[in-house]
């Protein structure tokens, strides 16, 4: 995508979170584009990422989407926190045990 679509694309998921703001995925997917938008906003993907987490706590993607967050940030505490919660969800998963690896070692 290039920014002009991440742009628009960004613009439809705040209008969704307006419409809906009790809707967990429209607050995950408002998360997903800020945090992947060419300038990161990654307090505002924080935000909402945070948000779904109070509308649902077991969601698999919320946690995930929480933890790249954190670590994109350099918040490798936090990271490894809403890391180790999807590994709970999901103990199977490789790629979030590797993670989960990662940013445990980063936090110390």
């Amino acid at each position: 995508m290039n920014n002009r679509d991440f742009d628009i694309a960004t613009d439809e998921c705040r209008t969704s979170v307006q419409l809906v703001p009790n809707e967990t995925e429209s607050h995950i997917l408002l998360g997903l584009a800020l945090a992947q938008k060419h300038d990161l906003d990654l307090d505002g993907a924080i935000s909402e990422f945070s948000e779904a987490v109070r509308l649902k706590d077991n969601s698999l993607a919320v946690h995930t989407g929480l933890c790249v967050a954190y670590r994109q940030k350099g918040m490798f505490r936090e990271a490894a926190n809403e890391c180790q919660k999807a590994v709970d969800l999901a103990p199977n998963d490789q790629y979030l045990r590797g993670e989960l690896k990662f940013v445990k070692r980063r936090s110390h």
